[in-house]
């Protein structure tokens, strides 16, 4: 543009990337308007300032003819927030796991912004049956002759912790795992985290650098692997949405591992979340408040979460592929498709310019 010798809105010839940046996130580009972006606090000095959530503002979609597709425009808006968080290899899509015993987990890439907790709640559910949605808590087989146990309670773990503890902490921007975690998961350095947002179950599996969802959980360090915080700037304001979690509280979920064919994986329910709390450099746990009147789960109702949805009796296909979950209503175009198009407006660019000089 500045080669072009294209004026900006204000009337420079030297072009910024704020000035792009600002084109890109134009969505009158594609038909669309925000009312009220600024507002003037003062009537004296009538000095505009940016509305950052001081002024009630309106979104109406469709409200022109746009120079752009709203496709294309979207597909822009994901682009410029992958970049905020250093992702700028390719395009993110939402996968999720169509088969096995992690049926609705969708694969988690915590640096993927740009979608939203309905992308996840229909990307899981993309794929699920109406069985599908009984699955953590189906009926106990109970064998003849077996004591009932439905009118006992199991004592929640946090209520009783061991020295040895799967956890996980978290807050707005980071998670956690505990050394006792990364532990179980021996020689593994990059794990894929997994969320089902309905059971409000997170899974952790083992896996390598070179899986796109792939996350570093651990460094080696003085003959061992030692946890290391994992950045979810992009993932975690999704999940405390999703639990109506409040951002400036941390949480830590306690959970337990599972194993099949030499395949282990971590899981955790986030519903049973412990809330830490600071206080003159002093750290206290809260917990929900249903749980003053019990000290546990019922023995069913336990059962049916730790061994129902990982029936023995099953494959559960600990570590089957996840497919492109359909949650949005464009579809990325091939790379070459944007450069001809780039191209073509080049050259547009150009003539006009060469015209431009013959006129003068």
């Amino acid at each position: 543009m500045t080669r072009l010798k294209r004026l900006t809105k204000i009337g420079h010839d030297v072009w910024s990337g704020g000035s792009i940046y600002g084109i890109l996130r134009n969505e009158r580009h594609c038909g669309d308007l925000r009312a009220r972006k600024t507002y003037t606090p003062n009537y004296l000095d009538h000095k505009s300032v940016k509305n950052e959530g001081e002024r009630t503002q309106y979104y109406v979609e469709d409200h022109h003819e746009g120079i752009v597709s709203k496709g294309m425009f979207l597909a822009v808006q994901e682009k410029l927030d992958q970049a905020k968080y250093g992702f700028r290899n390719g395009s993110p899509e939402l996968r999720v796991i169509a088969d096995g015993v992690l049926k609705g987990f969708v694969q988690v890439n915590p640096c993927w912004m740009g979608y939203t907790e309905d992308d996840y709640l229909n990307a899981c559910q993309s794929v699920l049956e109406e069985k599908d949605y009984l699955n953590p808590i189906i009926q106990i087989r109970k064998q003849a002759g077996d004591y009932d146990f439905r009118a006992y309670q199991v004592t929640r773990e946090q209520f009783a912790p061991t020295t040895r503890r799967i956890s996980a902490s978290v807050d707005i921007d980071n998670i956690k795992f505990s050394a006792d975690s990364v532990a179980e998961l021996p020689g593994k350095q990059f794990v894929e985290i997994l969320y089902h947002p309905l059971f409000e179950m997170l899974v952790i599996r083992p896996s390598d650098k070179t899986n796109r969802h792939a996350v570093k959980w651990s460094v080696y360090a003085k003959d061992r692997y030692r946890p290391c915080k994992i950045k979810g700037t992009a993932f975690l304001p999704i999940l405390y949405q999703l639990m109506e979690w409040k951002e400036d509280l941390k949480y830590t979920l306690t959970g337990f591992v599972k194993e099949q064919n030499g395949v282990k994986v971590l899981v955790f329910y986030t519903c049973d979340a412990e809330i830490r709390l600071y206080e003159n450099g002093r750290m206290s746990t809260a917990y929900k408040k249903e749980w003053t009147e019990t000290f546990g789960d019922k023995y069913l109702m336990q059962l049916a979460r730790s061994q129902a949805m990982f029936d023995p009796e099953k494959e559960w296909k600990l570590l089957e592929k996840g497919e492109t979950a359909d949650v949005r209503e464009f579809q990325y175009q091939p790379k070459n498709v944007f450069e001809e198009e780039m191209k073509a407006l080049r050259a547009e660019l150009e003539q006009e310019e060469s015209d431009d000089r013959r006129t003068d």
